[in-house]
């Protein structure tokens, strides 16, 4: 203990906490070794000398030795409410007072109107946002980590989607996410690592992963209100293969909804901050696609799952890495090398300057907050005309709307100067994103167009055509999938039932493709899928004596001229 430390307290403020609707008396006071210390105590603590002095004791308060000017101290404390500033402790992160004010968990910008000072939130340990940070500077932030950035266009997205997420308010537009799936090594977490430090992420080990429980996920975005939230590693996600499916089908709807999970009213929980709205844009890494998730449990995502819940591959053209448009001098002798380079610059410069473009790109949000939605929604719907197609359903055009956000986001970063780049390579890197999304978004429509050529293509090449004028020899028969002949109306085709699965990619198409045909009349099986969807195939099997004398387990399938040129044009579009 420090024997020179003199006695030092003073009531700094005193704070409503609207989280809990509650009011906190915040004393500053020097500890036992002479530090600077801050303790806030429920404001009825000021009433009771003795709980108050035993409080800011447990704190490492020091006292002197004499209670005589200890109690004088405390009665000074406890009398100063009156000369005290008055805080504001924000229920949340995010918009404050009509956009006049952002709220982080470390500071807030704008100037707000009344007496009250905001202020965030009350610090809490478990609070998913705390290890956010802000030091640096932006003219650095731009030097060392948005040039080098641009040479790859999930980089550009990822840091105009920390942009974008304060905008959704703005745009009216519900959170979505995107996940970033590739292999081991190719640049992901440094991706994630970026696009964090534009909001305070200052490294990887700060960021968020899938390893929690299905109640935290819920909640989780609701800390990142208003911002973007960065989660690592979905392969940390628990479960098996359907749990882990239906883990992620849950979690999709939840950003979409903007809610976390709705407690019992008896529910010892702050249930204000769990049941509160929020705005987020979630941006998450794996190395299996929400898709592959989903086909592993046999499942088929729903539009809706899959427009709020985005799958986007983290490399292009079979590169091993996220630097899609690294300079021409990058060879394919030494990018391996390069690109180690620049993860590790982009890691060390993002540590030394996080939070800055954010505190910026904010602080021009609030001067322009009178007009920023009009001028959102032009640039939306220009960046949206370079990506959406004449013919696009409802579920593509809502994709096409969250990359325009994103793009119009990175826009109004250039004009603000909060990023170094020019219009035309955020256009460019949004696009790039959008297409690569936009084929990986196999929506049901998707797998049928798909089965059904392979279902097209594999009768022309894989079965024996059968006539009663022509026989096959009896090997034949052993190693064909099956045989077609003409009808009247068109062919008949009967396939063994263990062959027609082995013909498609995607183990979910044999049972959309033959609950297809079974709606067109084009199968002879009498039982039908069943009102609930299966994968599996045995109903539409029977076991059949084919024209080598041998009984299989067969699918027959009757098709009339044009039917599946008219399913792949028409039903799948």
């Amino acid at each position: 203990m420090n024997t020179r430390v003199k006695m030092r307290m003073r009531l700094k403020a005193v704070a409503e906490d609207e989280a809990k609707n509650e009011f906190h008396a915040i004393i500053e006071f020097r500890d036992i070794d002479g530090n600077k210390r801050r303790q806030s105590v429920p404001l009825s603590d000021l009433e009771d000398l003795k709980v108050l002095r035993r409080t800011l004791r447990n704190a490492g308060c020091y006292f002197s030795k004499r209670s005589d000017k200890a109690k004088a101290a405390l009665t000074a404390l406890a009398e100063s409410t009156s000369k005290a500033e008055r805080w504001k402790l924000a229920a949340r992160v995010g918009w404050y007072n009509g956009h006049r004010q952002f709220v982080h968990p470390r500071c807030v910008f704008g100037k707000g109107r009344g007496n009250a000072l905001i202020k965030p939130p009350a610090p809490h340990a478990e609070k998913h946002n705390s290890c956010l940070e802000m030091r640096g500077s932006h003219k650095k932030w731009l030097e060392t980590v948005a040039v080098p950035a641009a040479y790859s266009s999930r980089i550009v997205l990822g840091i105009c989607m920390a942009l974008a997420a304060p905008l959704l308010d703005f745009a009216k537009l519900n959170s979505f996410g995107i996940l970033v799936h590739g292999p081991r090594k190719a640049g992901k977490s440094t991706l994630l690592v970026v696009a964090g430090s534009v909001i305070g992420f200052a490294s990887e080990h700060n960021l968020l992963n899938f390893r929690s429980t299905d109640t935290a996920l819920g909640e989780i975005p609701a800390s990142f209100n208003d911002m973007l939230l960065a989660i690592n590693e979905l392969g940390l996600l628990k479960g098996g293969n359907i749990q882990r499916s239906e883990r992620m089908r849950d979690f999709s709807y939840q950003i979409g909804e903007g809610c976390g999970t709705t407690y019992s009213a008896l529910a010892p929980i702050n249930k204000r901050a769990a049941e509160s709205k929020y705005h987020s844009i979630v941006l998450a890494s794996g190395e299996e696609a929400i898709d592959e998730i989903s086909e592993a449990a046999r499942h088929t995502r729903a539009k809706g799952a899959a427009i709020r819940w985005i799958d986007l591959c983290a490399t292009r053209d079979g590169a091993e890495d996220i630097f899609d448009l690294c300079p021409e001098q990058v060879t394919e002798k030494n990018r391996k090398a390069w690109a180690q380079q620049q993860c590790a610059a982009l890691r060390r410069h993002c540590q030394a300057n996080p939070g800055v473009a954010f505190k910026h790109f904010i602080g021009d949000v609030i001067r322009n907050r009178k007009t920023i939605a009009l001028e959102l929604s032009s640039l939306m719907k220009k960046v949206e005309k370079k990506l959406v197609r004449e013919h696009d359903e409802y579920a593509i055009r809502h994709l096409a709307m969250c990359f325009a956000l994103i793009g119009a986001a990175g826009i109004l970063g250039i004009r603000f100067g909060t990023l170094p780049w020019s219009k035309r390579l955020v256009v460019k890197c949004i696009k790039r994103c959008y297409r690569d999304a936009r084929r990986a978004f196999r929506t049901e429509n998707d797998l049928l167009h798909d089965g059904l050529r392979t279902l097209s293509n594999s009768i022309e090449s894989k079965l024996l055509k059968f006539s009663r004028t022509k026989s096959h020899s009896k090997s034949k028969w052993e190693a064909t999938d099956g045989y077609w002949e003409k009808t009247n109306f068109g062919i008949k085709v009967t396939i063994r039932g263990g062959a027609f699965k082995d013909w498609f990619k995607d183990q979910r198409q044999p049972a959309i493709v033959l609950r297809w045909l079974y709606s067109k009349n084009a199968l002879s099986s009498k039982h039908g899928p069943g009102g609930t969807y299966t994968p599996a195939i045995t109903w539409a099997e029977s076991q059949l004596s084919w024209p080598d004398g041998l009984r299989h387990r067969s699918i027959v399938i009757e098709l009339p001229r044009g039917l599946l040129s008219d399913g792949k044009n028409k039903e799948a579009q």
